[in-house]
Protein backbone atom coordinates (compact mmCIF):
# COMPACT_ATOMS: atom_id res chain seq x y z
CA UNK A 1 0.00 0.00 0.00
CA UNK A 2 3.20 2.33 0.37
CA UNK A 3 3.86 1.98 -3.51
CA UNK A 4 4.55 5.10 -4.96
CA UNK A 5 2.70 3.99 -8.21
CA UNK A 6 0.08 3.25 -6.02
CA UNK A 7 -0.22 5.96 -3.71
CA UNK A 8 -0.19 8.35 -7.02
CA UNK A 9 -3.10 6.67 -9.08
CA UNK A 10 -5.02 7.12 -5.86
CA UNK A 11 -3.82 10.87 -5.54
CA UNK A 12 -2.44 10.25 -2.09
CA UNK A 13 1.15 11.67 -3.40
CA UNK A 14 0.54 15.04 -5.55
CA UNK A 15 1.83 14.44 -9.19
CA UNK A 16 0.24 15.80 -12.88
CA UNK A 17 -1.81 13.35 -13.19
CA UNK A 18 -4.25 13.82 -11.05
CA UNK A 19 -6.66 10.69 -9.55
CA UNK A 20 -7.49 7.68 -11.58
CA UNK A 21 -8.20 5.06 -9.72
CA UNK A 22 -10.46 4.78 -6.46
CA UNK A 23 -9.28 2.95 -3.34
CA UNK A 24 -10.76 -0.74 -3.61
CA UNK A 25 -11.51 -0.34 -7.15
CA UNK A 26 -11.09 -3.78 -9.33
CA UNK A 27 -8.21 -1.58 -10.56
CA UNK A 28 -6.35 -0.51 -7.33
CA UNK A 29 -7.20 -4.07 -6.33
CA UNK A 30 -5.33 -5.66 -9.02
CA UNK A 31 -2.32 -3.17 -9.21
CA UNK A 32 -2.08 -3.87 -5.30
CA UNK A 33 -1.59 -7.67 -6.00
CA UNK A 34 0.71 -7.16 -8.88
CA UNK A 35 3.05 -4.78 -6.61
CA UNK A 36 2.88 -7.34 -3.92
CA UNK A 37 3.74 -10.33 -6.88
CA UNK A 38 6.84 -8.52 -7.62
CA UNK A 39 5.16 -6.49 -11.05
CA UNK A 40 6.31 -9.40 -12.97
CA UNK A 41 5.40 -8.72 -16.93
CA UNK A 42 3.52 -11.61 -18.63
CA UNK A 43 4.55 -10.89 -22.42
CA UNK A 44 1.72 -13.68 -23.35
CA UNK A 45 -1.22 -11.43 -22.24
CA UNK A 46 -1.50 -9.22 -25.22
CA UNK A 47 -0.81 -11.88 -27.34
CA UNK A 48 -4.02 -13.76 -25.82
CA UNK A 49 -6.07 -11.07 -27.24
CA UNK A 50 -6.67 -10.53 -31.43
CA UNK A 51 -9.63 -8.08 -30.85
CA UNK A 52 -12.76 -6.70 -29.14
CA UNK A 53 -16.31 -6.18 -29.75
CA UNK A 54 -18.77 -3.72 -28.22
CA UNK A 55 -22.18 -4.56 -28.44
CA UNK A 56 -24.05 -2.70 -29.47
CA UNK A 57 -22.35 -1.28 -32.01
CA UNK A 58 -25.09 1.14 -33.07
CA UNK A 59 -27.51 2.85 -31.16
CA UNK A 60 -30.09 5.45 -31.56
CA UNK A 61 -31.45 7.12 -28.09
CA UNK A 62 -34.23 9.01 -28.75
CA UNK A 63 -34.71 10.05 -25.01
CA UNK A 64 -31.84 11.21 -22.30
CA UNK A 65 -31.97 7.64 -21.03
CA UNK A 66 -28.49 5.85 -20.68
CA UNK A 67 -27.24 2.82 -22.52
CA UNK A 68 -25.29 0.47 -20.89
CA UNK A 69 -22.18 -1.40 -23.41
CA UNK A 70 -20.65 -4.48 -23.02
CA UNK A 71 -17.20 -5.01 -24.14
CA UNK A 72 -15.84 -8.43 -25.22
CA UNK A 73 -12.27 -9.89 -25.29
CA UNK A 74 -11.57 -11.99 -28.61
CA UNK A 75 -9.42 -14.56 -28.10
CA UNK A 76 -7.32 -16.90 -30.96
CA UNK A 77 -9.67 -19.80 -31.03
CA UNK A 78 -12.88 -17.21 -31.25
CA UNK A 79 -13.80 -17.21 -27.95
CA UNK A 80 -15.11 -14.35 -25.87
CA UNK A 81 -15.19 -12.95 -22.10
CA UNK A 82 -16.70 -9.78 -20.66
CA UNK A 83 -14.09 -7.19 -20.32
CA UNK A 84 -16.66 -4.46 -19.92
CA UNK A 85 -15.40 -3.87 -16.56
CA UNK A 86 -11.50 -3.62 -17.50
CA UNK A 87 -11.98 -1.49 -21.04
CA UNK A 88 -11.56 1.99 -21.12
CA UNK A 89 -14.35 4.79 -23.02
CA UNK A 90 -13.87 7.96 -24.49
CA UNK A 91 -16.45 9.97 -26.50
CA UNK A 92 -15.72 11.91 -29.40
CA UNK A 93 -18.21 14.47 -29.10
CA UNK A 94 -19.35 15.12 -26.00
CA UNK A 95 -21.88 17.74 -26.48
CA UNK A 96 -24.08 14.77 -27.79
CA UNK A 97 -23.40 11.74 -25.73
CA UNK A 98 -21.11 10.93 -22.88
CA UNK A 99 -19.60 7.97 -21.23
CA UNK A 100 -18.48 6.50 -17.97
CA UNK A 101 -15.34 4.64 -17.61
CA UNK A 102 -17.96 1.68 -16.69
CA UNK A 103 -19.15 1.87 -20.17
CA UNK A 104 -22.39 3.38 -19.34
CA UNK A 105 -23.45 6.21 -22.63
CA UNK A 106 -25.84 8.84 -21.81
CA UNK A 107 -27.20 11.69 -24.92
CA UNK A 108 -27.59 15.32 -24.22
CA UNK A 109 -30.30 16.93 -25.41
CA UNK A 110 -28.40 18.09 -29.07
CA UNK A 111 -29.21 16.01 -32.09
CA UNK A 112 -26.38 14.64 -33.56
CA UNK A 113 -24.29 11.44 -33.78
CA UNK A 114 -20.99 10.34 -31.30
CA UNK A 115 -18.76 7.63 -31.70
CA UNK A 116 -17.45 5.91 -28.79
CA UNK A 117 -14.15 4.81 -28.37
CA UNK A 118 -13.38 1.82 -26.44
CA UNK A 119 -9.76 0.45 -26.11
CA UNK A 120 -8.17 -2.78 -24.50
CA UNK A 121 -4.63 -3.92 -24.63
CA UNK A 122 -3.74 -2.02 -27.60
CA UNK A 123 -7.26 -2.79 -29.55
CA UNK A 124 -10.03 -0.62 -30.56
CA UNK A 125 -13.81 -0.84 -31.25
CA UNK A 126 -16.34 1.67 -32.12
CA UNK A 127 -20.35 1.71 -31.07
CA UNK A 128 -21.62 4.89 -32.82
CA UNK A 129 -24.88 6.71 -30.86
CA UNK A 130 -27.65 9.07 -32.97
CA UNK A 131 -29.16 11.18 -31.11
CA UNK A 132 -32.11 12.43 -33.50
CA UNK A 133 -34.59 15.19 -32.62
CA UNK A 134 -37.44 14.16 -30.23
CA UNK A 135 -39.94 15.99 -32.01
CA UNK A 136 -40.70 17.32 -35.10
CA UNK A 137 -41.58 17.19 -38.81
CA UNK A 138 -38.95 16.67 -41.92
CA UNK A 139 -39.82 18.20 -44.90
CA UNK A 140 -37.22 16.62 -47.48
CA UNK A 141 -35.88 19.63 -50.06
CA UNK A 142 -35.32 18.88 -53.43
CA UNK A 143 -31.81 17.43 -54.41
CA UNK A 144 -29.20 18.81 -57.42
CA UNK A 145 -27.11 15.50 -56.70
CA UNK A 146 -25.79 12.69 -54.57
CA UNK A 147 -24.59 15.20 -52.00
CA UNK A 148 -27.69 16.67 -51.15
CA UNK A 149 -29.56 13.37 -51.17
CA UNK A 150 -26.97 12.17 -48.69
CA UNK A 151 -26.76 14.97 -46.52
CA UNK A 152 -30.85 15.10 -46.52
CA UNK A 153 -31.03 11.04 -45.35
CA UNK A 154 -28.78 12.20 -42.17
CA UNK A 155 -30.85 15.32 -41.84
CA UNK A 156 -33.98 13.24 -41.62
CA UNK A 157 -32.26 10.53 -40.02
CA UNK A 158 -32.00 13.01 -36.87
CA UNK A 159 -35.21 14.68 -37.70
CA UNK A 160 -33.09 17.83 -38.14
CA UNK A 161 -34.56 20.56 -41.11
CA UNK A 162 -32.36 22.35 -43.26
CA UNK A 163 -32.25 26.17 -43.83
CA UNK A 164 -33.33 27.57 -46.70
CA UNK A 165 -31.19 28.41 -49.71
CA UNK A 166 -28.96 31.54 -49.31
CA UNK A 167 -30.49 34.25 -51.50
CA UNK A 168 -28.51 35.47 -54.45
CA UNK A 169 -26.13 38.23 -52.71
CA UNK A 170 -25.22 35.63 -50.33
CA UNK A 171 -24.15 32.87 -52.62
CA UNK A 172 -22.77 35.58 -54.78
CA UNK A 173 -20.12 37.06 -51.93
CA UNK A 174 -19.64 33.36 -50.32
CA UNK A 175 -18.96 31.17 -53.78
CA UNK A 176 -15.94 34.02 -54.62
CA UNK A 177 -14.39 34.19 -51.26
CA UNK A 178 -14.50 30.24 -51.38
CA UNK A 179 -13.37 29.81 -54.60
CA UNK A 180 -11.37 32.44 -56.17
CA UNK A 181 -10.37 34.37 -53.08
CA UNK A 182 -11.86 37.79 -53.38
CA UNK A 183 -14.82 39.82 -53.76
CA UNK A 184 -16.98 40.60 -56.84
CA UNK A 185 -16.87 44.03 -58.48
CA UNK A 186 -19.51 46.36 -58.25
CA UNK A 187 -20.48 45.44 -61.70
CA UNK A 188 -20.27 41.77 -61.78
CA UNK A 189 -22.45 41.77 -58.61
CA UNK A 190 -25.08 44.08 -60.28
CA UNK A 191 -25.00 41.71 -63.71
CA UNK A 192 -25.63 38.58 -61.57
CA UNK A 193 -28.64 39.84 -59.41
CA UNK A 194 -30.02 41.20 -62.34
CA UNK A 195 -29.94 37.88 -64.21
CA UNK A 196 -33.55 35.76 -63.79
CA UNK A 197 -32.24 32.57 -65.65
CA UNK A 198 -32.69 29.53 -63.17
CA UNK A 199 -28.97 28.35 -64.47
CA UNK A 200 -26.93 31.50 -62.98
CA UNK A 201 -25.76 30.04 -60.06
CA UNK A 202 -24.51 27.19 -62.02
CA UNK A 203 -22.59 29.16 -64.74
CA UNK A 204 -21.07 31.47 -62.42
CA UNK A 205 -19.16 28.37 -60.44
CA UNK A 206 -18.27 27.23 -64.22
CA UNK A 207 -16.47 30.93 -65.03
CA UNK A 208 -15.08 31.19 -61.47
CA UNK A 209 -13.19 27.76 -61.35
CA UNK A 210 -11.68 28.79 -64.80
CA UNK A 211 -10.55 32.06 -63.13
CA UNK A 212 -6.98 32.83 -62.32
CA UNK A 213 -7.40 33.65 -59.01
CA UNK A 214 -8.35 29.91 -58.49
CA UNK A 215 -5.14 29.56 -59.64
CA UNK A 216 -3.53 31.51 -56.83
CA UNK A 217 -6.01 29.93 -54.16
CA UNK A 218 -5.11 26.96 -54.29
CA UNK A 219 -1.13 27.38 -54.90
CA UNK A 220 -1.01 29.00 -52.14
CA UNK A 221 -2.89 26.39 -49.86
CA UNK A 222 -1.02 23.37 -51.15
CA UNK A 223 2.03 25.88 -50.40
CA UNK A 224 1.46 25.60 -46.80
CA UNK A 225 0.14 21.90 -46.86
CA UNK A 226 3.98 21.60 -48.33
CA UNK A 227 5.52 23.85 -46.21
CA UNK A 228 7.34 25.66 -48.53
CA UNK A 229 8.63 28.42 -46.57
CA UNK A 230 11.97 30.51 -47.19
CA UNK A 231 12.85 30.02 -43.55
CA UNK A 232 13.02 25.85 -43.74
CA UNK A 233 14.25 25.89 -46.88
CA UNK A 234 15.67 29.08 -48.76
CA UNK A 235 14.15 31.91 -50.68
CA UNK A 236 15.20 30.50 -54.14
CA UNK A 237 13.75 26.87 -53.67
CA UNK A 238 10.65 28.55 -52.19
CA UNK A 239 9.85 30.57 -55.22
CA UNK A 240 11.02 27.56 -57.02
CA UNK A 241 8.75 24.92 -55.72
CA UNK A 242 5.58 27.79 -55.74
CA UNK A 243 6.26 27.85 -59.12
CA UNK A 244 5.71 24.28 -59.83
CA UNK A 245 2.89 24.24 -57.54
CA UNK A 246 1.15 27.05 -59.25
CA UNK A 247 1.68 25.23 -62.88
CA UNK A 248 0.61 22.35 -61.33
CA UNK A 249 -3.03 23.46 -60.30
CA UNK A 250 -2.88 26.05 -63.84
CA UNK A 251 -2.89 23.22 -65.76
CA UNK A 252 -5.50 20.98 -63.74
CA UNK A 253 -2.81 18.64 -63.51
CA UNK A 254 -4.75 15.41 -61.56
CA UNK A 255 -4.48 15.07 -57.90
CA UNK A 256 -3.03 11.45 -58.13
CA UNK A 257 -0.14 12.75 -60.87
CA UNK A 258 0.24 16.12 -58.50
CA UNK A 259 0.49 13.69 -55.49
CA UNK A 260 3.50 11.15 -57.50
CA UNK A 261 5.45 14.38 -58.49
CA UNK A 262 5.40 15.06 -54.50
CA UNK A 263 6.41 11.83 -53.70
CA UNK A 264 9.03 10.90 -56.70
CA UNK A 265 10.92 14.23 -56.45
CA UNK A 266 14.88 14.64 -56.68
CA UNK A 267 16.90 16.77 -57.95
CA UNK A 268 18.03 20.02 -57.38
CA UNK A 269 15.79 22.02 -55.08
CA UNK A 270 16.60 25.71 -56.81
CA UNK A 271 14.84 23.78 -60.29
CA UNK A 272 10.99 24.32 -60.82
CA UNK A 273 10.13 21.30 -59.11
CA UNK A 274 8.61 19.80 -55.94
CA UNK A 275 12.35 18.52 -54.39
CA UNK A 276 12.22 21.15 -51.91
CA UNK A 277 10.02 19.30 -50.16
CA UNK A 278 12.87 16.48 -49.08
CA UNK A 279 14.68 19.56 -47.65
CA UNK A 280 11.93 20.29 -45.21
CA UNK A 281 11.37 16.43 -44.54
CA UNK A 282 14.85 15.55 -43.55
CA UNK A 283 15.18 12.15 -42.87
CA UNK A 284 13.15 8.86 -44.17
CA UNK A 285 11.03 8.92 -40.75
CA UNK A 286 9.59 12.56 -41.01
CA UNK A 287 9.04 11.99 -44.74
CA UNK A 288 6.93 9.03 -44.03
CA UNK A 289 5.33 10.56 -41.05
CA UNK A 290 4.31 14.09 -43.76
CA UNK A 291 3.28 11.96 -46.67
CA UNK A 292 1.25 9.49 -44.41
CA UNK A 293 -0.78 12.54 -43.04
CA UNK A 294 -1.06 15.29 -46.01
CA UNK A 295 -1.93 12.00 -48.51
CA UNK A 296 -3.47 9.42 -46.75
CA UNK A 297 -4.91 11.39 -43.53
CA UNK A 298 -3.42 9.16 -40.86
CA UNK A 299 -1.41 10.68 -38.12
CA UNK A 300 1.68 7.10 -37.84
CA UNK A 301 3.59 9.36 -35.49
CA UNK A 302 2.13 7.94 -33.00
CA UNK A 303 3.28 4.45 -33.68
CA UNK A 304 7.14 5.63 -33.77
CA UNK A 305 7.89 4.37 -30.20
CA UNK A 306 4.35 2.45 -29.20
CA UNK A 307 1.44 0.83 -30.35
CA UNK A 308 -0.65 3.69 -31.82
CA UNK A 309 -3.63 4.17 -28.70
CA UNK A 310 -6.60 5.26 -31.42
CA UNK A 311 -5.16 3.06 -34.12
CA UNK A 312 -4.26 -0.43 -35.20
CA UNK A 313 -1.02 1.09 -36.22
CA UNK A 314 2.50 0.16 -34.28
CA UNK A 315 5.82 0.43 -34.95
CA UNK A 316 6.10 -2.60 -37.55
CA UNK A 317 4.37 -0.74 -39.69
CA UNK A 318 5.70 2.54 -38.72
CA UNK A 319 9.51 1.73 -39.47
CA UNK A 320 7.69 -0.06 -42.97
CA UNK A 321 6.42 3.05 -44.55
CA UNK A 322 9.70 4.66 -43.42
CA UNK A 323 11.66 2.33 -45.33
CA UNK A 324 10.37 3.92 -48.59
CA UNK A 325 12.21 7.18 -48.61
CA UNK A 326 15.41 5.44 -46.90
CA UNK A 327 17.65 5.62 -50.67
CA UNK A 328 17.18 9.53 -50.22
CA UNK A 329 20.53 11.64 -50.36
CA UNK A 330 20.92 15.02 -50.12
CA UNK A 331 23.90 17.24 -51.26
CA UNK A 332 24.74 20.82 -50.78
CA UNK A 333 24.46 22.59 -53.85
CA UNK A 334 24.53 26.25 -54.75
CA UNK A 335 22.80 29.19 -52.95
CA UNK A 336 21.93 27.10 -50.21
CA UNK A 337 19.77 24.67 -51.91
CA UNK A 338 19.98 21.19 -51.92
CA UNK A 339 20.00 18.17 -54.64
CA UNK A 340 17.92 15.57 -53.66
CA UNK A 341 19.33 11.93 -55.12
CA UNK A 342 17.57 8.59 -55.02
CA UNK A 343 19.64 5.58 -54.16
CA UNK A 344 18.43 1.83 -53.44
CA UNK A 345 18.05 2.21 -49.79
CA UNK A 346 17.88 -0.40 -47.21
CA UNK A 347 14.76 -1.80 -44.76
CA UNK A 348 14.59 0.05 -41.64
CA UNK A 349 15.21 -1.67 -38.06
CA UNK A 350 12.89 -2.47 -35.45
CA UNK A 351 14.24 0.23 -32.58
CA UNK A 352 13.59 -3.26 -29.79
CA UNK A 353 13.88 -6.15 -32.04
CA UNK A 354 16.93 -5.17 -34.08
CA UNK A 355 15.25 -7.53 -37.02
CA UNK A 356 14.94 -5.05 -40.41
CA UNK A 357 11.06 -4.70 -40.76
CA UNK A 358 10.36 -5.06 -44.83
CA UNK A 359 9.08 -1.91 -46.42
CA UNK A 360 5.50 -1.97 -46.96
CA UNK A 361 2.64 0.39 -47.60
CA UNK A 362 -0.33 0.72 -44.14
CA UNK A 363 -1.83 -2.30 -43.71
CA UNK A 364 -0.13 -3.48 -47.46
CA UNK A 365 1.73 -6.71 -47.47
CA UNK A 366 5.37 -5.99 -48.16
CA UNK A 367 6.54 -3.98 -51.31
CA UNK A 368 7.91 -5.18 -54.47
CA UNK A 369 11.26 -2.90 -54.28
CA UNK A 370 13.33 -2.34 -57.37
CA UNK A 371 16.82 -3.86 -56.64
CA UNK A 372 18.94 -1.02 -58.18
CA UNK A 373 16.43 1.88 -57.76
CA UNK A 374 14.00 4.33 -56.18
CA UNK A 375 12.37 2.35 -53.67
CA UNK A 376 10.08 5.18 -53.71
CA UNK A 377 8.18 4.01 -56.95
CA UNK A 378 6.01 1.30 -55.66
CA UNK A 379 5.19 3.74 -52.95
CA UNK A 380 4.13 5.79 -55.42
CA UNK A 381 1.71 3.43 -57.30
CA UNK A 382 0.27 2.07 -54.05
CA UNK A 383 -0.50 5.82 -52.52
CA UNK A 384 -1.92 6.86 -55.54
CA UNK A 385 -4.04 3.98 -56.45
CA UNK A 386 -7.93 4.12 -57.27
CA UNK A 387 -7.85 1.14 -54.56
CA UNK A 388 -6.53 2.76 -52.21
CA UNK A 389 -9.30 4.00 -50.19
CA UNK A 390 -7.36 6.76 -47.74
CA UNK A 391 -5.62 8.61 -50.90
CA UNK A 392 -9.55 9.63 -52.20
CA UNK A 393 -11.10 10.23 -49.26
CA UNK A 394 -8.62 12.63 -47.54
CA UNK A 395 -8.75 14.82 -50.97
CA UNK A 396 -12.18 14.47 -50.48
CA UNK A 397 -12.22 15.64 -46.83
CA UNK A 398 -10.11 18.74 -47.60
CA UNK A 399 -12.46 20.16 -49.97
CA UNK A 400 -15.57 19.58 -47.86
CA UNK A 401 -13.66 21.13 -44.69
CA UNK A 402 -12.59 24.07 -47.39
CA UNK A 403 -15.82 24.60 -48.54
CA UNK A 404 -18.67 23.40 -46.29
CA UNK A 405 -16.35 24.90 -43.12
CA UNK A 406 -15.83 21.43 -41.90
CA UNK A 407 -14.75 18.49 -42.87
CA UNK A 408 -17.03 15.29 -43.12
CA UNK A 409 -14.01 13.82 -40.72
CA UNK A 410 -12.73 16.19 -37.78
CA UNK A 411 -9.55 17.07 -37.61
CA UNK A 412 -9.37 16.98 -41.60
CA UNK A 413 -6.15 14.59 -42.12
CA UNK A 414 -6.98 12.42 -38.89
CA UNK A 415 -8.90 9.34 -40.58
CA UNK A 416 -9.23 6.82 -38.74
CA UNK A 417 -12.13 4.02 -37.06
CA UNK A 418 -11.68 5.37 -34.13
CA UNK A 419 -13.01 8.78 -35.59
CA UNK A 420 -15.55 8.08 -37.82
CA UNK A 421 -16.86 10.87 -40.69
CA UNK A 422 -20.25 12.75 -39.61
CA UNK A 423 -21.99 11.26 -42.61
CA UNK A 424 -20.22 8.24 -43.93
CA UNK A 425 -21.64 6.87 -46.59
CA UNK A 426 -21.20 10.51 -47.94
CA UNK A 427 -17.38 10.76 -47.11
CA UNK A 428 -17.65 7.11 -49.54
CA UNK A 429 -19.82 8.41 -52.09
CA UNK A 430 -17.37 11.85 -52.77
CA UNK A 431 -14.16 9.26 -52.52
CA UNK A 432 -15.79 7.28 -55.64
CA UNK A 433 -16.88 10.41 -57.24
CA UNK A 434 -12.59 11.76 -56.96
CA UNK A 435 -11.91 8.05 -58.70
CA UNK A 436 -14.75 8.36 -61.36
CA UNK A 437 -13.77 12.00 -62.23
CA UNK A 438 -9.91 10.15 -62.50
CA UNK A 439 -8.97 12.59 -59.48
CA UNK A 440 -9.96 15.79 -61.69
CA UNK A 441 -10.53 18.24 -58.71
CA UNK A 442 -12.56 20.73 -60.55
CA UNK A 443 -14.70 18.23 -61.63
CA UNK A 444 -15.29 17.56 -57.70
CA UNK A 445 -15.25 20.98 -57.00
CA UNK A 446 -18.35 22.10 -59.18
CA UNK A 447 -19.97 19.14 -57.88
CA UNK A 448 -20.24 20.25 -53.73
CA UNK A 449 -20.53 23.96 -55.44
CA UNK A 450 -23.66 22.99 -57.42
CA UNK A 451 -25.32 21.06 -54.27
CA UNK A 452 -28.31 22.59 -52.61
CA UNK A 453 -26.17 21.92 -49.59
CA UNK A 454 -23.34 24.18 -50.59
CA UNK A 455 -26.38 27.21 -51.16
CA UNK A 456 -27.86 26.87 -48.02
CA UNK A 457 -28.38 29.90 -46.07
CA UNK A 458 -26.20 30.64 -42.72
CA UNK A 459 -29.60 31.71 -41.09
CA UNK A 460 -30.66 29.13 -38.25
CA UNK A 461 -33.92 28.01 -36.94
CA UNK A 462 -34.83 26.43 -33.67
CA UNK A 463 -34.93 23.13 -35.07
CA UNK A 464 -31.20 22.71 -36.36
CA UNK A 465 -29.34 25.92 -34.58
CA UNK A 466 -27.22 23.49 -32.64
CA UNK A 467 -26.45 21.03 -35.34
CA UNK A 468 -22.77 21.81 -36.21
CA UNK A 469 -21.67 19.01 -38.10
CA UNK A 470 -24.18 18.05 -40.80
CA UNK A 471 -24.71 20.61 -42.90
CA UNK A 472 -28.22 21.61 -42.23
CA UNK A 473 -27.12 25.33 -42.86
CA UNK A 474 -24.44 27.06 -44.14
CA UNK A 475 -21.42 27.08 -41.18
CA UNK A 476 -19.67 30.54 -40.20
CA UNK A 477 -16.24 30.09 -41.90
CA UNK A 478 -13.04 32.01 -40.78
CA UNK A 479 -11.41 34.37 -43.92
CA UNK A 480 -7.95 33.68 -44.01
CA UNK A 481 -5.48 36.38 -43.64
CA UNK A 482 -4.63 37.06 -47.27
CA UNK A 483 -8.51 37.16 -48.34
CA UNK A 484 -9.21 39.59 -45.62
CA UNK A 485 -6.51 41.89 -46.62
CA UNK A 486 -7.87 41.51 -50.32
CA UNK A 487 -10.85 42.31 -49.34
CA UNK A 488 -10.39 45.04 -47.19
CA UNK A 489 -8.31 46.92 -50.40
CA UNK A 490 -10.75 46.13 -52.43
CA UNK A 491 -13.49 47.86 -50.45
CA UNK A 492 -11.78 50.67 -49.34
CA UNK A 493 -9.64 50.96 -53.02
CA UNK A 494 -6.30 51.29 -50.83
CA UNK A 495 -4.48 48.62 -52.36
CA UNK A 496 -1.40 46.97 -50.34
CA UNK A 497 1.70 46.94 -52.04
CA UNK A 498 4.39 44.00 -51.06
Amino acid sequence: DQSLLLRKALAAVPHGGGKKIDAESLWHRRMRRWVAEGMTIDANVQASVVGIAVEPAHVTLSAMGPQQLRVEAIDPEGGRRCITAEAEYQSNNDGIAGVDRDGLVAATDVPGEAAILVRYLGHVAVCRVTRPRAEGEFTRPTEHNFVDRLVWDKLQQLRVPPSPLADDATFLRRVYLDVIGTLPTVDEARTFLADSAPEKRNRLIQALLERPEYIDVWTQRWCDLLRVDKDLITPQSAVAMTRWVRGQIERNVSYDEFARGVLLAKGSTLSESPAAFYQVQKDAETAARAVSQLFLGVRIECAQCHHHPFERWDQQDYYALAGFFTGLDRKPGPQGGLKIIARAGTDLKHPRTGEPVPTAGLGAPPAQLPTDGDRRLPLAEWVTSPENPLFAKTIANRLVAHYLGRGLVEPIDDLRATNPASNELLLDALAAHVVEEKFDIKRVTQTLLDSQVYQLSSVVSDANALDEQNYSHALWKPIPAEVLLDAMSQATSVPEDF
